[in-house]
């Protein structure tokens, strides 16, 4: 509700922090398909997130470790930072997929 809210306020910069996290996998897609790329693909947005499968085809992509900002770039350039800070090729996959062969 709270993400519906913030958008149809039609403001230039949006600041989401990991507002996908209380959803399953599924409706996490959906939500951030329609809601955030969608309509806010004009629009400055800043997403905090956890969920590695949501970086792809950002623009822009921050990752911190520790405090400490460790990678900067397109989600090509810092990929190789994932398996460093131990995450494998979850971002690549998706955990939506791995949520499908699971279920």
């Amino acid at each position: 509700v709270n993400l519906a809210r913030a958008i149809y306020r039609r403001a230039d910069i949006y600041l989401l922090d990991d507002p996908l996290s209380a959803v399953d996998a599924h409706v996490g897609k959906v939500i951030y398909e329609e809601c955030v790329m969608k309509f806010l693909e004009d629009k400055i947005c800043v997403l905090v997130t956890h969920q590695l499968q949501y970086l792809n085809g950002l623009d822009n992509v921050l990752i911190m470790d520790r405090g400490e900002i460790s990678a900067r770039g397109s989600y090509e350039e810092v990929r190789s930072y994932f398996s460093a800070l131990g995450y494998g090729d979850e971002a690549k996959e998706g955990s939506t997929e791995k949520v499908d062969q699971i279920g």
